[in-house]
Protein backbone atom coordinates (compact mmCIF):
# COMPACT_ATOMS: atom_id res chain seq x y z
CA UNK A 1 0.00 0.00 0.00
CA UNK A 2 1.37 3.56 -1.04
CA UNK A 3 2.20 5.30 1.90
CA UNK A 4 1.77 8.79 0.52
CA UNK A 5 -2.16 7.99 -0.36
CA UNK A 6 -2.96 6.96 2.99
CA UNK A 7 -1.45 9.34 4.44
CA UNK A 8 -3.42 12.17 2.08
CA UNK A 9 -6.56 10.14 2.77
CA UNK A 10 -6.10 10.96 6.47
CA UNK A 11 -5.28 14.40 6.54
CA UNK A 12 -1.83 13.85 7.30
CA UNK A 13 1.30 15.74 5.68
CA UNK A 14 5.07 14.16 5.33
CA UNK A 15 7.59 17.18 6.28
CA UNK A 16 11.08 17.16 4.67
CA UNK A 17 12.98 14.97 7.42
CA UNK A 18 9.89 12.66 7.50
CA UNK A 19 10.28 11.61 3.83
CA UNK A 20 13.80 11.15 4.23
CA UNK A 21 13.98 8.97 6.81
CA UNK A 22 11.32 6.63 4.98
CA UNK A 23 14.36 5.16 2.94
CA UNK A 24 15.65 3.08 5.72
CA UNK A 25 12.58 1.37 5.74
CA UNK A 26 12.00 -2.49 4.90
CA UNK A 27 8.42 -3.90 4.26
CA UNK A 28 7.32 -5.01 7.54
CA UNK A 29 8.16 -1.57 8.80
CA UNK A 30 6.16 0.33 5.86
CA UNK A 31 3.21 -1.68 7.15
CA UNK A 32 3.56 -1.00 10.71
CA UNK A 33 3.81 3.05 9.07
CA UNK A 34 0.85 2.82 7.45
CA UNK A 35 -1.17 1.14 10.34
CA UNK A 36 0.21 3.64 12.64
CA UNK A 37 -1.04 6.71 10.59
CA UNK A 38 -4.59 5.16 10.40
CA UNK A 39 -4.76 4.73 14.01
CA UNK A 40 -3.14 7.94 14.95
CA UNK A 41 -4.06 10.30 12.42
CA UNK A 42 -1.28 12.60 12.88
CA UNK A 43 -1.67 16.35 11.31
CA UNK A 44 2.18 15.92 10.10
CA UNK A 45 4.58 12.92 9.75
CA UNK A 46 8.08 14.03 10.66
CA UNK A 47 11.12 11.94 11.38
CA UNK A 48 10.94 11.10 14.56
CA UNK A 49 7.06 9.46 13.85
CA UNK A 50 8.71 7.37 10.88
CA UNK A 51 11.28 6.23 13.05
CA UNK A 52 9.11 5.42 15.65
CA UNK A 53 8.34 2.05 13.85
CA UNK A 54 12.15 0.97 12.51
CA UNK A 55 13.07 -2.00 14.26
CA UNK A 56 16.30 -0.97 16.59
CA UNK A 57 19.54 -1.79 15.09
CA UNK A 58 21.33 -4.15 16.57
CA UNK A 59 25.13 -5.12 16.66
CA UNK A 60 26.85 -7.88 18.67
CA UNK A 61 30.69 -8.10 18.94
CA UNK A 62 31.40 -11.81 20.88
CA UNK A 63 34.14 -12.33 23.11
CA UNK A 64 36.31 -15.17 23.44
CA UNK A 65 39.09 -15.72 26.10
CA UNK A 66 42.15 -16.57 23.74
CA UNK A 67 43.92 -19.80 24.93
CA UNK A 68 46.46 -19.92 21.84
CA UNK A 69 50.26 -20.30 22.90
CA UNK A 70 52.01 -17.07 23.80
CA UNK A 71 55.62 -16.23 22.86
CA UNK A 72 57.34 -15.22 25.87
CA UNK A 73 57.48 -11.57 23.69
CA UNK A 74 53.79 -11.85 23.08
CA UNK A 75 53.21 -12.83 26.59
CA UNK A 76 55.37 -10.00 27.76
CA UNK A 77 53.47 -7.84 25.36
CA UNK A 78 50.26 -8.94 26.99
CA UNK A 79 51.32 -8.82 30.30
CA UNK A 80 52.23 -5.05 29.84
CA UNK A 81 49.20 -3.95 28.31
CA UNK A 82 47.15 -5.97 30.87
CA UNK A 83 48.85 -4.04 33.65
CA UNK A 84 48.59 -0.69 32.29
CA UNK A 85 45.24 -0.76 31.41
CA UNK A 86 44.27 -1.63 34.98
CA UNK A 87 46.96 1.04 36.39
CA UNK A 88 45.08 4.01 34.46
CA UNK A 89 41.68 2.88 36.15
CA UNK A 90 43.10 2.89 39.24
CA UNK A 91 44.88 6.11 39.33
CA UNK A 92 41.54 7.77 38.50
CA UNK A 93 40.88 6.64 42.12
CA UNK A 94 43.48 7.25 43.82
CA UNK A 95 45.34 10.23 45.48
CA UNK A 96 48.03 11.31 42.86
CA UNK A 97 49.56 12.68 45.37
CA UNK A 98 49.99 9.50 47.79
CA UNK A 99 50.73 7.40 44.80
CA UNK A 100 54.06 6.02 44.52
CA UNK A 101 56.18 3.01 42.37
CA UNK A 102 56.73 -0.25 44.33
CA UNK A 103 60.32 0.60 44.30
CA UNK A 104 59.85 4.43 45.15
CA UNK A 105 58.41 2.96 48.69
CA UNK A 106 59.49 4.60 52.69
CA UNK A 107 58.72 4.22 55.50
CA UNK A 108 55.45 6.57 55.62
CA UNK A 109 51.85 6.53 54.45
CA UNK A 110 51.52 5.93 50.64
CA UNK A 111 49.37 4.26 48.24
CA UNK A 112 50.59 1.95 45.28
CA UNK A 113 49.26 0.14 42.39
CA UNK A 114 50.32 -4.01 41.89
CA UNK A 115 49.43 -7.01 40.48
CA UNK A 116 48.48 -10.18 43.36
CA UNK A 117 51.08 -12.56 42.74
CA UNK A 118 50.77 -14.59 46.07
CA UNK A 119 47.99 -14.87 48.63
CA UNK A 120 48.45 -16.53 51.95
CA UNK A 121 46.07 -16.85 54.61
CA UNK A 122 46.80 -16.41 58.52
CA UNK A 123 44.28 -16.28 61.72
CA UNK A 124 43.93 -12.72 61.68
CA UNK A 125 45.18 -11.47 58.02
CA UNK A 126 45.61 -12.13 54.72
CA UNK A 127 49.23 -12.11 53.18
CA UNK A 128 49.35 -10.48 49.77
CA UNK A 129 52.61 -10.19 47.54
CA UNK A 130 52.27 -6.95 45.22
CA UNK A 131 54.22 -6.42 42.00
CA UNK A 132 54.75 -3.59 39.14
CA UNK A 133 57.30 -3.23 36.94
CA UNK A 134 59.58 -2.00 39.41
CA UNK A 135 59.18 -4.63 42.29
CA UNK A 136 57.30 -6.33 44.77
CA UNK A 137 55.90 -5.59 48.25
CA UNK A 138 54.59 -7.87 51.00
CA UNK A 139 51.09 -6.67 52.17
CA UNK A 140 49.02 -7.44 55.39
CA UNK A 141 45.44 -6.85 55.22
CA UNK A 142 43.46 -7.25 58.68
CA UNK A 143 40.24 -9.89 57.91
CA UNK A 144 38.12 -8.00 59.76
CA UNK A 145 38.55 -4.61 57.99
CA UNK A 146 38.64 -6.04 54.38
CA UNK A 147 36.20 -9.48 54.61
CA UNK A 148 34.42 -8.77 51.59
CA UNK A 149 37.60 -7.41 49.61
CA UNK A 150 39.69 -10.70 50.49
CA UNK A 151 36.95 -12.75 49.33
CA UNK A 152 37.06 -11.22 46.08
CA UNK A 153 40.85 -11.01 45.68
CA UNK A 154 42.55 -13.00 42.48
CA UNK A 155 45.85 -14.38 41.84
CA UNK A 156 46.89 -11.86 38.88
CA UNK A 157 44.49 -9.27 39.09
CA UNK A 158 45.80 -5.63 39.24
CA UNK A 159 44.38 -3.58 42.75
CA UNK A 160 45.64 -0.62 44.29
CA UNK A 161 46.42 -0.01 48.16
CA UNK A 162 46.72 2.44 50.63
CA UNK A 163 48.39 2.08 54.04
CA UNK A 164 51.74 2.56 56.15
CA UNK A 165 54.60 1.17 55.18
CA UNK A 166 57.03 0.28 57.64
CA UNK A 167 59.93 -2.38 57.97
CA UNK A 168 59.43 -3.35 54.59
CA UNK A 169 55.73 -4.20 55.62
CA UNK A 170 52.63 -2.52 53.73
CA UNK A 171 49.80 -2.21 56.69
CA UNK A 172 46.67 -1.99 53.79
CA UNK A 173 43.84 0.42 54.97
CA UNK A 174 42.19 1.03 51.90
CA UNK A 175 42.14 -1.08 48.82
CA UNK A 176 40.89 -0.20 45.69
CA UNK A 177 39.49 -2.16 42.18
CA UNK A 178 38.93 -0.77 38.88
CA UNK A 179 35.17 -1.38 38.88
CA UNK A 180 33.42 0.16 35.82
CA UNK A 181 32.29 3.51 35.06
CA UNK A 182 28.51 4.37 35.32
CA UNK A 183 27.19 3.73 32.00
CA UNK A 184 25.98 6.91 29.91
CA UNK A 185 21.99 7.83 30.77
CA UNK A 186 20.52 7.48 27.48
CA UNK A 187 16.46 7.64 26.68
CA UNK A 188 15.25 4.45 24.52
CA UNK A 189 11.96 5.51 22.84
CA UNK A 190 11.40 2.91 21.06
CA UNK A 191 9.03 -0.05 22.34
CA UNK A 192 10.94 -3.18 22.44
CA UNK A 193 11.01 -6.14 24.33
CA UNK A 194 14.68 -8.41 24.77
CA UNK A 195 13.74 -12.09 25.87
CA UNK A 196 16.66 -13.97 27.10
CA UNK A 197 16.78 -17.96 27.77
CA UNK A 198 19.55 -19.31 30.04
CA UNK A 199 21.15 -22.61 28.30
CA UNK A 200 23.44 -24.98 29.76
CA UNK A 201 26.28 -23.81 27.37
CA UNK A 202 24.91 -20.13 26.08
CA UNK A 203 21.95 -17.82 26.58
CA UNK A 204 19.88 -16.52 24.22
CA UNK A 205 18.91 -13.66 23.27
CA UNK A 206 15.59 -12.81 20.90
CA UNK A 207 15.23 -9.62 19.26
CA UNK A 208 14.16 -8.02 15.75
CA UNK A 209 12.84 -11.75 15.19
CA UNK A 210 16.24 -13.48 15.24
CA UNK A 211 17.58 -15.56 17.92
CA UNK A 212 21.33 -15.08 18.91
CA UNK A 213 23.37 -18.01 21.02
CA UNK A 214 25.65 -15.90 23.16
CA UNK A 215 28.17 -17.06 25.62
CA UNK A 216 30.14 -13.96 25.70
CA UNK A 217 29.07 -10.49 23.96
CA UNK A 218 28.51 -6.99 23.53
CA UNK A 219 25.87 -6.10 21.96
CA UNK A 220 24.76 -2.72 21.03
CA UNK A 221 21.03 -2.18 20.74
CA UNK A 222 21.11 1.42 19.07
CA UNK A 223 22.49 3.36 22.34
CA UNK A 224 21.57 0.80 24.92
CA UNK A 225 24.72 -1.36 25.74
CA UNK A 226 24.26 -5.22 26.64
CA UNK A 227 26.25 -7.24 27.71
CA UNK A 228 25.79 -11.13 28.53
CA UNK A 229 27.79 -13.84 29.94
CA UNK A 230 27.99 -17.22 30.84
CA UNK A 231 28.57 -17.40 34.39
CA UNK A 232 30.50 -20.86 34.00
CA UNK A 233 32.55 -20.38 37.13
CA UNK A 234 29.19 -18.74 38.97
CA UNK A 235 31.01 -16.22 40.58
CA UNK A 236 28.44 -13.78 42.00
CA UNK A 237 27.76 -10.95 39.41
CA UNK A 238 28.84 -7.70 41.16
CA UNK A 239 32.63 -9.47 40.67
CA UNK A 240 32.87 -9.49 37.24
CA UNK A 241 32.14 -5.51 37.40
CA UNK A 242 34.20 -4.49 40.50
CA UNK A 243 36.95 -5.94 38.59
CA UNK A 244 35.76 -4.86 35.04
CA UNK A 245 36.78 -8.15 33.41
CA UNK A 246 34.74 -10.83 32.86
CA UNK A 247 37.52 -13.08 33.41
CA UNK A 248 38.98 -11.78 37.00
CA UNK A 249 42.25 -13.58 37.29
CA UNK A 250 43.37 -14.33 33.84
CA UNK A 251 45.90 -11.97 32.31
CA UNK A 252 43.36 -12.04 28.87
CA UNK A 253 42.59 -8.94 27.09
CA UNK A 254 39.34 -9.77 25.32
CA UNK A 255 37.32 -10.31 28.40
CA UNK A 256 38.15 -6.67 29.50
CA UNK A 257 34.77 -4.11 30.05
CA UNK A 258 35.86 -1.31 28.68
CA UNK A 259 32.77 0.25 28.14
CA UNK A 260 30.36 -0.07 31.06
CA UNK A 261 26.64 -1.49 29.45
CA UNK A 262 23.28 -0.40 30.60
CA UNK A 263 22.13 -4.21 31.39
CA UNK A 264 24.26 -6.57 32.32
CA UNK A 265 22.62 -10.28 31.63
CA UNK A 266 24.70 -13.70 32.94
CA UNK A 267 24.32 -17.20 33.66
CA UNK A 268 23.77 -17.79 37.25
CA UNK A 269 22.22 -20.33 39.83
CA UNK A 270 20.42 -18.82 41.58
CA UNK A 271 18.35 -16.20 39.86
CA UNK A 272 18.98 -12.73 40.62
CA UNK A 273 18.30 -9.52 40.12
CA UNK A 274 19.86 -6.25 41.01
CA UNK A 275 21.59 -2.83 40.41
CA UNK A 276 25.96 -1.59 40.22
CA UNK A 277 26.68 1.51 39.38
CA UNK A 278 23.65 2.40 37.23
CA UNK A 279 23.81 -0.81 35.49
CA UNK A 280 20.89 -3.27 35.52
CA UNK A 281 21.74 -7.32 36.77
CA UNK A 282 19.69 -9.80 35.82
CA UNK A 283 20.92 -13.18 36.61
CA UNK A 284 19.16 -16.12 35.42
CA UNK A 285 19.83 -19.94 36.60
CA UNK A 286 19.30 -22.61 34.00
CA UNK A 287 16.26 -22.85 31.41
CA UNK A 288 15.02 -19.25 33.36
CA UNK A 289 13.72 -17.02 30.70
CA UNK A 290 12.91 -13.30 31.15
CA UNK A 291 11.72 -10.68 29.20
CA UNK A 292 13.39 -6.81 29.47
CA UNK A 293 11.34 -3.85 28.38
CA UNK A 294 14.08 -1.83 26.70
CA UNK A 295 12.25 1.41 27.42
CA UNK A 296 12.14 0.96 30.95
CA UNK A 297 14.84 -1.61 31.37
CA UNK A 298 12.53 -3.23 33.97
CA UNK A 299 11.28 -7.13 33.69
CA UNK A 300 8.35 -7.94 32.19
CA UNK A 301 6.15 -10.04 34.34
Amino acid sequence: MDVFKVAKKHGAFFTEDGIEELEGLDEKELDELVKKIKEEKPLFIDKNFVKSVKKPKVEIIELFLKKKNLTIQEFIETLHEYFDYFAQTLERKMNPLMLVSISSLREGYYSVIGMVKELNETEKNVIIELEDKTGSVKCVVDKRLFKEEYEQIFIDEVIGVEGKYEKSIFHVKKIFFPEVREPEKIKFKRNTVLYARCEEDCIKIFINGKLHPLKAAFVSIDSLKLLVFNNQENLHPKIFLKKSTLYPGKINLSGLIRFPPHVFILARTPSYRGNYRGIKIFGLENKEEIKIDLKTLQEKI
